[in-house]
């Protein structure tokens, strides 16, 4: 075929000149709020917004436009959609709009709404009872439906924002009152969240025309989305930030859908009230794919996750990027010429995180040449900071309460946190008879007591449900943000065995006790897998290697199975107490050799029941960290292209007569 004909047919299929256009709006600072109704996330939530959008999928950082805080006013939120989205739009473009702040609902007048309510998100210039000082969802409906772009997506990380919209009711809710007389706050039940739907969060739910629309939202209308503490002295909103997580290590072919189902399953294991939802064309990949392509100037999309150098000098790297982006102390990164986005070979350096910031981290050069401001950097070490388990000790007597604290020291994965500072458990202590009595309280609901004559006695008898305690808070955070290839693990539930052949895949599972639940796993690549099982009494179960695959080795593509007859035929069900667990699959391309797996209690077909979770998570972190050992400032350091994780999340329910 000649060269010019080909040349024709790739411009007629490739629409080279769209351009990928968003408008990010944050308001932390409300002017006429007292300070207690201001938010803390909100701007961070933006600035992950933007990073995510620039380094990942490919738009121009002059594309993007941020309001923040003052600038975020109802007339400029409305106009900038006006002048950023709808004007220079065209129907090939990729639209994206963010809003985190505060939301509320106020009473519907066109009938449109069948609780009679209308969501609405707050501006900075937000007046409690001023009706012009709010956009509604019908207003945002409008307005965002001028967008000309082929692909819209709207995330609104706001309270009640399941239909239109944070609430100022863990973490503070991201809700304004409005109409006093309508606004409030309801409980919730876990459902499948996923769905397509009519009426979406300011974008009508299903497409328009031509145009892929699709709403992403904090909660259900009832519901209110937290500003969330994510680590000491970082908060953003739940939703963007495992949103923002999860996209980042997205392939390049994930649907909404899928995407949606890890954000809410994330959501829910950090014991968030709220239930994220998506509505619209959730079957389309992330932000049009592939096959809507940046303007020349950035033509390719980096599938691989970076971060910039903001500032360099004499050894000594300032990157553009920190909590908000996931960087974790002593992370190590390769460093490539501006514009890198193959990220091939070694990079010009190598440079290591010393400390972290909101949004900036401080790296020293380890190896390697000159690093300039704007060259970027890709991780390939990644820092695992894992916290002890930080107990709130509950007692009037402050005697009792010193004792307790003084034998906790012997314990070097446990500490005492103080009123007012976050906590993973509270430890109620009582004597009663010459007895010390503890209680490990989780989710609300105290685990079984113990006691012992003194403090040292009635802890030494807690210390297993401390060491599974303490190994469900390190599992939970283990994540490995750019891995080299895919694992998944999904459950089937049912009566029956013949039920759980036509049982949905699901990710976030609620089961009455006494449930059949299947574990499904499997990965791209042949590797040695562990399939654990936190359940809900706070016990560390290994399901895999078992009897059938002593070695933990398991084929590229093939799925696993539980329950199944010549594979692993031992049958699973909810039993109970109720409350949730979690079921988390490790896969690494080298075997882990843990001692511990050979360890504790034999179960079904040579499952174990884990003895010590303390050192079975240490011997686990030991195993994935760079030739066994730690690095730099004594912090665990992994191999980003070694191993991948995933998990699923069970809702025990008592069973309903």
């Amino acid at each position: 075929m000649p060269r010019k004909v080909v040349i024709l047919l790739l411009l007629l299929v490739t629409p080279i000149w769209a351009a990928k256009r968003a408008l990010l709006v944050g308001v932390n600072d409300y002017t006429y709020l007292p300070a207690e109704g201001d938010l803390r996330g909100c701007v961070n939530d933006v600035t992950m917004a933007k990073e995510l959008l620039v380094s990942k999928f490919g738009f121009l950082p002059e594309n993007v436009k941020v309001l923040v805080d003052g600038e975020a006013t109802e007339n400029n939120v409305l106009q900038a959609i006006q002048d950023w989205l709808v004007t220079p739009g065209s129907p090939d473009d990729v639209a994206y709009f963010h809003f985190s702040g505060h939301g509320s609902q106020a009473q519907d007048f066109n009938g449109d709404e069948d609780d009679g309510r209308d969501e609405v998100i707050c501006p900075s210039d937000f007046q409690p009872g001023n009706w012009s000082s709010i956009i509604t969802d019908d207003q945002l409906n409008v307005a965002l439906g001028k967008v000309p772009a082929r692909t819209i997506t709207v995330v609104l990380d706001a309270c009640h924002s399941g239909t239109g919209t944070r609430d100022l009711s863990l973490s503070r809710p991201r809700f304004a009152v409005f109409d006093t007389s309508r606004s409030q706050t309801r409980g919730l039940s876990l459902a499948k969240p996923v769905k397509k739907g009519n009426k979406g969060a300011g974008s009508g739910g299903a497409g328009r025309g031509d145009q892929r629309q699709v709403t992403i939202s904090g909660c259900r209308p009832e519901q209110t989305s937290a500003d969330a503490w994510i680590r000491d002295g970082f908060y953003a909103g739940a939703l963007t930030y495992y949103l923002v997580e999860n996209m980042k290590k997205a392939p390049s072919d994930m649907s909404y859908g899928e995407l949606m189902e890890r954000v809410v399953r994330d959501v829910l294991a950090r014991n968030f009230s709220q239930v994220p939802q998506v509505e619209g064309e959730i079957d389309q990949p992330l932000l049009g794919g592939r096959d809507v392509e940046a303007v020349p100037a950035n033509p390719v999309v980096a599938v691989v996750p970076f971060v910039l150098v903001d500032a360099a000098t004499a050894g000594k790297v300032r990157l553009k990027a920190g909590y908000a982006q996931q960087v974790t102390r002593g992370s190590v990164y390769a460093v490539y010429p501006p514009g890198e986005t193959a990220f091939k070979g070694p990079g010009v350096a190598k440079i290591r995180v010393v400390s972290v910031g909101d949004s900036w981290a401080n790296c020293v050069t380890t190896e390697g040449g000159a690093v300039n401001q704007g060259c970027r950097a890709r991780l390939i070490l990644s820092g695992l900071e894992v916290d002890k388990l930080r107990l709130l000790l509950e007692t009037p007597d402050a005697v009792l309460q010193s004792a307790v604290q003084k034998a906790m020291t012997a314990y070097d994965f446990v500490e005492a946190t103080a009123e007012g500072q976050r906590f993973d458990y509270r430890l109620q202590i009582r004597q009663t008879e010459g007895q010390v009595e503890l209680a490990l309280v989780r989710d609300g609901t105290p685990g079984g007591s113990v006691s012992g004559n003194d403090a040292p006695a009635a802890l030494a008898a807690l210390r297993p449900q401390l060491e599974n305690a303490y190994a469900t808070k390190c599992l939970s955070v283990l994540d490995n943000p750019d891995p080299p290839f895919k694992v998944e693990v999904w459950a089937n539930r049912g009566q029956t065995t013949d039920s759980l052949g036509s049982a949905p895949d699901e990710k976030s599972v609620q089961a009455q006790i006494g449930t059949l639940i299947r574990f499904n796993f499997r990965a791209e690549k042949t590797c040695y897998l562990t399939l654990i099982d936190l359940d809900a009494n706070g016990e560390v179960n290994v399901l895999f290697p078992n009897q059938y695959q002593p070695d933990g080795r398991i084929q590229a593509g093939k799925v696993y199975r539980t329950g199944i007859k010549g594979e692993m035929p031992f049958q699973i069900r909810a039993t109970g107490p109720a409350g949730r667990e979690m079921v988390k699959v490790i896969a690494s391309l080298d075997s882990l050799d843990i001692p511990s797996l050979k360890m504790g209690q034999a179960g079904p077909a040579g499952t174990r029941r884990i003895a010590s979770g303390s050192e079975f998570v240490r011997q686990l972190i030991y195993d994935l960290t760079v030739s066994g050992t730690a690095v730099g400032d004594s912090l665990p350091v992994t191999r980003t292209d070694k191993w991948v994780t995933d998990y699923l999340i069970i809702e025990n329910v008592p069973n309903v007569p």
